[in-house]
C-alpha cells in the first residue's frame, strides 16, 4: 500500500494533457471521415513529407473512441491514466517476485525506480502504452526461462498491436534479441561446464537453454513490422526517425544537460551503483538479463525520454541480483527486527503519498492557458485564442508554435491549417522546426517567414519576444511587424495577429487578465 501510494504521489503532479494527442486523435478523425489512414497531410499548409508516417496511430484511435466516440471526455483520459499506470507497476512487482527477490527488496528499490520512471507517465503519452508491453515481455520471458513456449502465440498478437500503438516496439524487438544472445551464451557455456557452476540465486539452475524458437520468434517479429496501415514504408520511416537527432526537444537531449532535474541525475547514479554492486557480488554469469539492464541504462543518459524505460528494466531485474548479497541481508535483516518500524514508515508512506496525491487533485485533467498556470516543460494551451477564431468563423493559414498547433487542428481542422505542429519528422522535412524556433525567438530575418509561405494570422505565445514587438516602425528603424499586419486578439497565454485584408473583418479583442477556460475534448 505504501509503495502504492508513493507512485501515485509521484505521477499525480503530471495531470498536463499531453501536446501529441491532439494530433493523434484529429489523425484518427480524419481517418473515419474518409474511411483509411490519409498518407499525405491534410492539417498543414506549409511544406510537408510525403508520405505522412504516423506510427502513434493507434494511440490516437484508442483516445478518440475512449474520450470522444464513447463520451467520457477528461476522466476517461484520466482513468485510462492510471489504470495503465497500475497495470505497469503491478507487472513489474510481479516480475521483481517472480524471478526470485524478496519483496522487501522489491519495495525498498520500488522507491528509487519510480523517481527514476516518473517521467515516462504524462496524461496520457503513447509511451506509457510502450511501458506496458515491455512489462508483458519480460514477464513472458520469464516463462521462457522455465522451460515454456506458450507465450510466443499471446506474445505475436500483442506484438502486432504495439507496433501500431508506438514506434517504442523497436525496444521489445531489440530486448528479445539481446535476451537470446544471453540464452545462447549460456547454453555455449553448459556445454563447458558443470550445469550450477557460476550461477547462484533467484531462478533455479537452467537445464538448457535452446535458442532455436527465439530466433523464430524473432524472425516473425521483423516480419510482423509491416502489419500496419503503412506497410513497408513504415520501416523505411523508422530507420530515418531512430536516426534522428532532437536537440530542440528537451526530453530527447542526454541526461546530464538536463540541469534543472538535479535529483534525476541522482537518482541514475544511485540505480547504476546497485547494478555494479550486484555484479561486483554476483559476477555476470549469475545475473540473467544483464545485457537488457546495461542497453537500457546507456539509452537512458543519451536521452531523458529513455528513463522511464531504464527503469522498468531496473525494478523488474534489480531486486533478484541482490539475491545472495550482503545488500539482500542487510534489508531482510532490518524488516525482521525493525517490525514496527517498518510498519510506521510503510503507513506513513502510505498516508503522505495519499495526502500529496489528494492535494494535486490527481483526478483532474490539467489545461494551462496562460502563463501563470504554467509549469516547465509543458504547453500554454491558446484555448482563448482558438475560441475567439471559432467565434469570428475564421479560416485560413495559422501560424503556430510547435507544441501547440496540434490543439489548433483538433479544434479548428478543415477551416484552419497551421504551419507547424509535434508530429516533427513523421510529417515535416528537416529544417522546418528550427525554422519555427528562430521565428518565435524574434531571431534576424523573422519578417522574411512571413512572405514564405501563404500565411492569414499567426498565433504568438506569451513567452516570444514578436508579442512586445509593435506594428510599426520601431525607434531607430529597426523593423517590426511588416506593413499590412495588426494585433486582433490578446490574453494572458497569447495574442494574435493578422493581415490587415483578414483583420479588418476581425474585432479587435484584449482579455488580458481574465480567466480563459479550456476543456477536454
Amino acid at each position: 500500500m505504501g509503495l502504492a501510494a508513493a507512485f501515485l504521489a509521484s505521477i499525480s503532479p503530471l495531470r498536463t494533457a499531453d501536446l501529441d494527442m491532439w494530433h493523434q486523435m484529429a489523425l484518427f478523425r480524419q481517418a473515419l471521415a474518409q474511411g483509411w489512414l490519409p498518407r499525405d497531410d491534410t492539417f498543414a499548409y506549409t511544406p510537408t513529407v510525403s508520405p505522412v508516417i504516423h506510427h502513434e496511430w493507434g494511440h490516437g484511435a484508442v483516445l478518440y473512441l475512449l474520450t470522444v466516440a464513447a463520451g467520457t471526455g477528461a476522466a476517461g483520459l484520466m482513468a485510462l491514466k492510471y489504470l495503465l499506470s497500475a497495470a505497469i507497476a503491478f507487472g513489474c512487482v510481479r516480475c521483481g517476485l517472480r524471478r526470485g527477490a524478496d519483496w522487501q527488496v522489491v519495495a525498498w528499490l520500488g522507491l528509487l525506480a519510480i523517481g527514476l520512471g516518473r517521467i515516462g507517465f504524462t496524461t496520457v503519452r503513447a509511451q506509457v502504452f510502450t511501458l506496458l508491453f515491455l512489462v508483458l515481455l519480460l514477464l513472458l520471458l520469464e516463462e521462457d526461462r522455465r522451460g515454456r513456449r506458450w507465450w510466443i502465440a499471446l506474445w505475436l498478437p500483442a506484438y502486432v498491436l504495439w507496433l501500431n500503438i508506438h514506434a517504442g516496439f523497436v525496444v521489445g524487438l531489440g530486448l528479445l534479441a539481446l535476451y537470446t544472445v544471453e540464452q545462447a551464451l549460456r547454453e555455449l557455456g553448459q556445454r563447458t561446464r558443470a550445469p550450477t557452476e557460476g550461477w547462484s540465486g533467484g531462478l533455479p539452475p537452467p537445464r538448457g537453454h535452446p535458442v532455436g524458437h527465439l530466433v523464430v520468434t524473432l524472425l516473425a517479429m521483423v516480419g510482423l513490422m509491416v502489419v500496419n496501415p503503412y506497410g513497408f514504408e513504415y520501416v523505411a520511416y523508422l530507420f530515418r526517425a531512430i536516426s534522428l537527432e532532437r536537440p530542440l526537444v528537451g526530453e530527447w537531449r542526454p541526461l546530464w544537460e538536463q540541469p534543472q532535474h538535479p535529483e534525476t541525475l541522482l537518482i541514475y547514479g544511485v540505480s547504476l551503483a546497485v547494478v555494479i554492486y550486484a555484479v561486483v557480488q554476483r559476477g555476470v554469469r549469475g545475473l540473467p538479463g544483464l545485457l537488457a539492464v546495461l542497453a537500457t541504462a546507456y539509452l537512458a543518459a543519451r536521452h531523458v525520454r529513455h528513463l522511464s524505460i531504464y527503469a522498468v528494466l531496473w525494478i523488474c531485474y534489480l531486486p533478484a541480483y541482490l539475491k545472495g548479497t550482503g545488500l539482500e541481508r542487510l534489508i531482510t535483516d532490518f524488516g525482521a527486527r525493525r517490525q514496527r518500524l517498518l510498519v510506521c514508515f510503510w503507513s506513513f508512506a502510505a498516508g503522505a503519498g495519499l495526502i500529496w496525491a489528494v492535494s494535486n487533485h490527481f483526478w483532474q485533467l490539467r489545461m494551462p492557458t496562460t502563463e501563470d498556470q504554467r509549469e516547465p516543460g509543458t504547453p500554454i494551451y491558446p484555448a482563448g485564442a482558438v475560441a475567439y477564431l471559432a467565434e469570428q468563423e475564421f479560416s485560413g493559414n495559422l501560424m503556430v508554435p510547435f507544441d501547440v498547433g496540434a490543439f489548433v487542428s483538433w479544434r479548428l481542422y478543415p477551416d484552419v491549417k497551421v504551419s507547424l505542429d509535434s508530429r516533427y519528422e513523421a510529417a515535416y522535412p528537416p529544417g522546418a522546426v528550427e525554422e519555427s524556433v528562430r521565428f518565435y525567438a524574434g531571431q534576424r530575418g523573422w519578417q522574411a517567414v512571413l512572405d514564405r509561405y501563404d500565411t492569414d494570422a499567426v498565433l504568438v505565445p506569451c513567452w516570444s519576444p514578436l508579442r512586445e514587438i509593435p506594428v510599426v516602425q520601431r525607434v531607430g528603424g529597426e523593423p517590426g511587424w511588416p506593413p499590412g499586419w495588426r494585433l486582433v486578439y490578446r490574453d494572458d497565454g497569447y495574442c494574435l495577429f493578422a493581415r490587415s485584408a483578414i483583420a479588418a473583418g476581425l474585432p479587435a479583442t484584449d482579455r488580458t487578465g481574465e480567466p480563459i477556460p479550456a476543456t477536454f475534448p
